[in-house]
């Protein structure tokens, strides 16, 4: 007959603390619908396992509270929802969450889901180079974080925007029109359209995101309003994040998790995994939480301050960006609720440790194994 073993007495005692630093969940609008939109490009993909797999749906069951995913095929309209007072939260660039916070939509990151290591860059006729593109067209989404990267690459090679002739469409549409206007002879884009065009051998990738490390970053965000008054919604959400990276990760599961995030983003499963190659997302909610502590995460987030306000972007060019918790600035990024996470990780780490004592002890006195 099995019996239980009693390996958890003091795991047990410390796991609430652990799992739920500072939660509130007395204060916490529970029957309030919490709606955060994704769009589906392949780094926001995880969002689709979330869902589908019931990750999300069981931390929402767990917390008591309601959170539902919305998907947009066109990034920018998740953005523009978001800003509109449409979404609670939403997946957006380092980039673009700086607009809500200048038109005074007070904003909370909470949550690095990637960074983009190759993911987004620059085509350009195959042979040719950056400094190539000198007098000729390039098809780049105006005033939005391609064109931020259009931007480094000119610089990088002697040249300003002043030498090429911006023809302004999305990204998306800059990488199949790329294919088949020759007149472009250079395209701001990112997978699975520069991998597309290479493999076709109609192009290179000349500058990339991984030639900026850490300046472009997919964040997800919420209202501020909702980080405090649902902050439970905030934590499910977070940890459902993780709970698909696992999935992700997982020997037994990594297949099914690329065969169902690659049917989502209506790719093959072998382009999905090659996309993912310029793709690092934060899989581990201790690093995460460095991630947004870092200095590097700082300069970025003011270079990219920097350019918006150069380009007339910011409704209001003179607006803070705070970094610690409980800031009031338009725009934070904090990891408070990253916390949970890494409670649940350490709590999870002391629950394998007290079976491994407890399987000792049962083996030492001939019980029977957990």
């Amino acid at each position: 007959m099995k019996r239980k073993v009693f390996a958890l007495i003091g795991a047990m005692a410390v796991m609430a603390s652990l799992l739920f630093p500072g939660a509130t969940f007395a204060d916490d609008a529970r029957d309030k619908e919490v709606i955060v939109g994704y769009a589906d490009r392949v780094d926001w993909m995880p969002f689709k396992l979330m869902e589908e797999e019931g990750f999300l749906a069981d931390r929402c069951k767990e917390f008591g509270v309601k959170v539902k995913l919305k998907e947009f095929k066109d990034y920018k309209e998740a953005v523009n929802a978001y800003t509109a007072g449409q979404l609670e939260g939403v997946t957006v660039t380092s980039f673009d969450v700086l607009q809500p916070a200048a038109v005074g939509t007070k904003t909370v990151a909470v949550l690095p889901n990637a960074a983009s290591n190759g993911a987004d860059g620059i085509l350009v006729r195959k042979g040719t180079k950056i400094a190539d593109l000198k007098g000729k067209k390039v098809a780049v989404q105006k005033n939005s974080v391609s064109h931020y990267l259009l931007e480094k690459a000119l610089v990088a090679n002697g040249l300003t925007e002043a030498d090429v002739t911006i023809v302004d469409m999305g990204g998306d549409e800059a990488g199949k029109n790329f294919l088949l206007d020759e007149s472009l002879a250079g395209a701001v884009t990112w997978e699975p359209h520069l991998g597309n065009a290479t493999t076709a051998g109609k192009g290179d990738v000349a500058f990339s995101s991984r030639d900026i490390p850490g300046e472009i970053v997919d964040l997800t965000v919420f209202r501020a309003e909702t980080v405090r008054d649902n902050s439970n919604a905030v934590r499910a959400l977070v940890l459902a994040w993780f709970d698909a990276m696992n999935y992700l990760d997982g020997k037994d599961t990594r297949d099914k998790a690329i065969q169902a995030m690659s049917d989502a983003a209506a790719v093959t499963p072998e382009d999905y995994k090659r996309a993912l190659v310029g793709v690092k997302f934060y899989r581990d909610a201790d690093k995460a939480s460095k991630f947004f502590d870092s200095p590097e995460l700082k300069d970025a987030m003011d270079n990219l301050k920097k350019f918006a306000g150069e380009k007339d972007l910011l409704a209001d060019k003179s607006f803070s960006i705070g970094w610690a918790k409980n800031s009031d600035a338009p725009l934070q990024l904090t990891g408070q609720f990253l916390d949970t996470a890494q409670g649940e990780k350490r709590a999870n780490k002391i629950e394998r440790e007290g079976n491994k004592i407890g399987n000792k002890f049962n083996r030492m006195f001939g019980r029977e194994e957990k």
